[in-house]
């Protein structure tokens, strides 16, 4: 295991936020600066404030926190009941017509993340806590699609940015500066940290965000459920991980999946 991921998952979660929001703020500040600029600052940052603790800090850390209870596949299979949330808000509160392409391509994508991460193996389980912790990150990334799709008047950019940056302020006030800067003090644990906030935060969190500008909440969540099939091929292409006809069955079942949802 990845030392980083040894890391309290509040930690974690704060060094993430205040790494990719330092990284993105440096190269917007030099490059795209128009991407800082707020219409009406006063009204913009309430949203932003709670785009990025009820969004942003809320999703990162209760991933983090199942993930250290049950284990990486268990968090992200119950991370991607997130798709379930969106449709039901979306009927619910919003208008949405509930399609049963909807329902059945939110049933193939589930299927299909389950086979990628053994759900059927019959070797996982999952204890209370990291049930409640999975499904509370499901709500986490429930809300931040969510409220990425309420953030439509933002540039993906500016919203992704001024996210990270008041979950970082968040996390400071609760942490504190110490915590948060003693992770760095590792070379290693650095360079992990480094890619997390790059790789894994700013790069798929902007193009997300930038999805919802075309696709609902719903629609993008089920398309980003082809994380695990990603992972697992990087494994086998990087780690000599053993092949596994369950990743192929999975893949294929997210994709299906996908387009059902996308061409109906």
């Amino acid at each position: 295991m990845s030392k980083w991921m040894s890391i309290d998952p509040r930690v974690l979660a704060g060094t993430r936020a205040w790494g990719s929001a330092l990284i993105l703020g440096a190269v917007l500040l030099l490059f795209r600066r128009r991407e800082l600029r707020l219409e009406n600052p006063r009204r913009d940052l309430w949203f932003l404030a709670v785009f990025g603790v009820g969004g942003l800090a809320l999703m990162q850390f209760t991933y983090f926190k199942a993930i250290s209870i049950t284990g990486v596949s268990v968090a992200i299979l119950l991370e991607y009941l997130a798709p379930i949330l969106t449709l039901a808000v979306g009927v619910l509160f919003q208008g949405q017509r509930l399609k049963l392409s909807a329902v059945a391509g939110i049933a193939l994508a589930l299927t299909g993340a389950a086979l990628v991460v053994g759900i059927f193996s019959g070797h996982l389980t999952v204890s209370v806590g990291g049930l409640l912790w999975g499904l509370a990150s499901a709500v986490g990334f429930a809300s931040y699609s969510l409220l990425g799709v309420a953030g439509a008047r933002f540039r993906p950019l500016t919203l992704l940015f001024y996210g990270l940056f008041a979950g970082a302020l968040f996390w400071l006030v609760v942490l504190g500066p110490r915590a948060l800067v003693r992770p760095f003090y590792d070379p290693l644990t650095a360079c992990q940290l480094l890619f997390l906030c790059v790789v894994a935060t700013i790069i798929p969190f902007a193009l997300f965000l930038q999805a919802l500008r075309h696709i609902s909440a719903t629609e993008a969540s089920v398309a980003a459920m082809i994380e695990p099939v990603l992972a697992a091929v990087g494994g086998m292409l990087l780690f000599a991980e053993p092949f596994s006809w369950a990743l192929v069955a999975g893949g294929v079942l997210i994709i299906a999946a996908v387009l059902l949802i996308q061409l109906t």
